[in-house]
């Protein structure tokens, strides 16, 4: 009751005095009060904090003022708050500040400093630790602390480079072995301050071996993976010393480039760096052996190589017949008759020409004049050398030294470079010999080529020898050199293709193509597509392109066959060598990328993770795949078809088919025998897709679902 009023509760700055029931007021110094009036609650604005019902400036120890002016315990693990009770100023014996709060165990990447009585984050790389420097574990799960420290390899490895696990020297106890760390070293080696050593040999995977695998090079006592298409290297990964099959090494630049094409009957021999026979001389090759002369029906084709006879007088575009071989390019002292698809003769002295009537460089002691190589009346000095009418002191790039001459050293439509010929220069500039960066003195620059100055024309023009003057091109060259019809450049619409002018769109329509009076003419039967009367660009149906020309397809020709050799197992990876019965000589990297269609179990078509393919360098005339798994499967198999939609011309223009024969299937089980060591994708093995359709392209008679052998 308040002034004769009945209340339920007493108003703020009253307590509710019993038994009477009535409100009384509260001391001036308390805001509110119980009891009696002189025991404050809370206390007003300025009046400090309600502790044990009196108003006090300043809480006592292990308290805080609230917002409501009580003074509030803190928690008992505070040593001191503020704010709230768990906001802890310092910590009560026993716990650790950690942020606002105190803790007796601090959290795991963290450490008690038992002096300053906080948790301490440990280093970066300790996932656990005793003290700042002192881990107990790594944050690296594959590393272990040596003595309290983490580094970023994994143990036992010291220091590492380019990854965790690659190690470049170990901790106490252990020996380094190429890039791993062991505990003794194998046998045949011995320790060398920390790094195993062979008595003899070379360590390749973590053993010693007499030399190193294919692929690999002898790089400081171990072997390390030579560079792309290497087959072997020294010094450096990059330092060629061999190559893979199909490449070249070139030994000025010690790298391995794309290999000339072989004719049928020739291999590209890395010793020799050029293509050579496969068989002995006097014998020929045919089915994969070598016969003492061709079977009836099939001729030599000049290099050791029985192909079947056909009556041609020339090849089709863009093939040139020399010596009863289909070549791009035609050799010194010939010319490309691209009337007849033959290589021509040049007049006599000549190295190389444009026509038979038309030379642009002699041979040795010859002097080229107005188109023809005569005899020169000019002699040298001793200590020079003539070169087309003209002393030099040292021979022109591209030409070499031979007796009192200089001799050009590349064949026509070919630049000398860096020991090698260029139709296409790598260089800004080029001279009439050779590849160069800037022109030599006595020349000057014209049209992109370093020209004697009196024989330097504007472009559209060349140097007529006969009238000493330059001359106009002839469409449609809208640039040329030695006649007017030998182009270098083209005008729009048009691209140059063996020194001719040819249309790079056909406006005419399928079985066309349009004449120098831009007229259109109909291809011959036996072509589908041309360029003119005379050069098919494809065959027509019922036509095969030979390596010559389009002919009738034959009536009979040979099956392709495949056997599997062997059928082994590396990690998640099956390998399959498969042994075609012949392979055509000259596949593009592309076509031996995708030499077979490859066609896993239905239970496996999530669980291939790719493919490569390559041919291979361990058996001779085979194909190896392997097929890289998600999770290796118990029990599976693959089949494979050789690719016809990528290989039918080729096997066409040898006188073979795939058919339902061309196509085999190996079984796949954990239990394989392991893969050898030498047994090693190449760099240049595209990771392809599975064909997961589960059936086999339909050039084949029988479509096989991949379910149906499991073995």
């Amino acid at each position: 009751m308040i002034g004769g009023v009945c209340t339920f509760n007493c108003a703020k700055g009253f307590y509710k005095k019993t038994p009477v029931n009535t409100c009384i007021a509260c001391d001036s110094n308390c805001l509110t009060c119980e009891v009696n009036p002189k025991n404050c609650t809370s206390c007003p604005t300025g009046k400090g904090f309600a502790y044990n019902g009196l108003c006090v400036q300043t809480c006592p120890t292990n308290f805080f003022g609230d917002s409501t002016g009580v003074c509030i315990a803190c928690n008992p693990e505070c040593n001191g708050c503020t704010g709230s009770c768990t906001n802890c100023v310092n910590c009560a014996a026993g716990y650790y500040k950690c942020g606002a709060l105190c803790v007796k165990t601090c959290p795991p990447n963290q450490f008690a400093d038992t002096n300053a009585g906080l948790c301490v984050t440990c280093n970066p790389k300790c996932k656990t630790c005793s003290s700042l420097q002192f881990c107990t574990t790594c944050a690296n799960p594959q590393a272990v602390p040596v003595n309290g420290v983490c580094n970023d390899c994994s143990y036992p490895c010291n220091t590492c480079n380019n990854g965790p696990a690659i190690c470049t020297s170990c901790v106490a106890g252990f020996n380094l072995i190429g890039t791993t760390c062991i505990a003794a070293c194998p046998t045949g080696a011995y320790s060398s301050n920390g790094v195993c050593v062979c008595n003899s040999g070379v360590i390749y995977s973590n053993q010693c071996v007499a030399s190193c695998p294919t692929g690999f090079g002898n790089i400081g006592g171990q072997c390390q993976q030579c560079g792309a298409n290497c087959a072997g290297c020294s010094g450096s990964a990059a330092s060629c010393t061999s190559c893979v099959n199909g490449y070249a090494l070139d030994k000025v630049s010690g790298t391995c480039q794309l290999a000339p094409s072989c004719q049928f009957g020739q291999y590209y021999s890395q010793s020799s760096s050029a293509c050579t026979r496969i068989c002995p001389q006097g014998t020929f090759f045919y089915e994969n052996v070598c016969l003492t002369a061709c079977l009836s029906g099939f001729n030599d084709n000049g290099v050791g190589g029985c192909v079947a006879a056909v009556t041609q007088s020339g090849c089709s575009f863009p093939y040139y017949l020399s010596n009863g071989v289909c070549i791009s390019n035609c050799p010194s002292g010939t010319y490309p008759d691209s009337t007849k698809r033959i290589c021509q003769s040049c007049s006599s002295n000549c190295f190389s020409c444009l026509t038979n009537t038309v030379c642009y460089a002699c041979n040795a002691g010859f002097d080229l004049k107005n188109g023809v190589c005569i005899a020169s009346s000019v002699n040298c000095p001793s200590g020079q050398y003539r070169y087309n009418g003209v002393c030099y002191s040292t021979c022109p790039a591209g030409t070499c030294i031979q007796a009192n001459f200089c001799q050009r050293t590349c064949p026509a439509g070919t630049y000398s470079f860096n020991n090698g010929c260029y139709r296409t220069c790598p260089t800004k500039y080029t001279t009439g010999e050779a590849c160069v960066n800037t022109c030599p003195t006595g020349t000057s620059l014209m049209n992109g080529v370093c020209q004697v100055g009196s024989q330097a024309c504007p472009s559209g023009q060349f140097y007529d020898g006969s009238s000493s003057s330059c001359q106009n091109c002839q469409y449609p060259c809208s640039q040329c050199s030695l006649t007017a019809s030998y182009c270098t450049a083209c005008t729009t619409g048009l691209t140059l293709s063996q020194n001719l002018c040819v249309s790079t769109s056909n406006t005419c329509g399928s079985g066309k193509y349009q004449d120098l009076n831009k007229q259109c003419q109909s291809c011959p039967a036996k072509c589908a597509t041309c360029l003119s009367a005379t050069i098919c660009s494809s065959c027509a149906s019922g036509y095969n392109f030979n390596g010559a020309d389009c002919v009738v397809a034959l009536a009979q020709l040979k099956p392709v066959t495949l056997s599997v050799s062997s059928v082994t197992k590396r990690g998640n990876s099956a390998f399959i060598t498969v042994c075609p019965n012949i392979i055509p000589n000259g596949l593009s990297l592309q076509q031996q990328n995708n030499f077979f269609t490859v066609v896993p179990a239905s239970a496996d078509t999530n669980n291939v993770a790719y493919i490569n393919q390559w041919l291979s360098s361990v058996d001779n005339g085979c194909v190896t795949v392997g097929v890289n798994y998600n999770s290796f499967p118990v029990q599976s198999a693959v089949f494979l078809a050789v690719n016809a939609q990528s290989l039918a011309s080729s096997y066409l223009s040898i006188g073979y088919t795939a058919d339902a024969s061309s196509f085999v299937s190996a079984g796949i089980n954990i239990n394989l025998p392991a893969t050898p060591a030498n047994v090693i994708p190449p760099s240049n093995a595209v990771n392809n897709n599975a064909d997961t359709k589960g059936e086999l392209p339909s050039i084949y008679a029988i479509k096989v679902s991949a379910d149906s052998i499991l073995v």
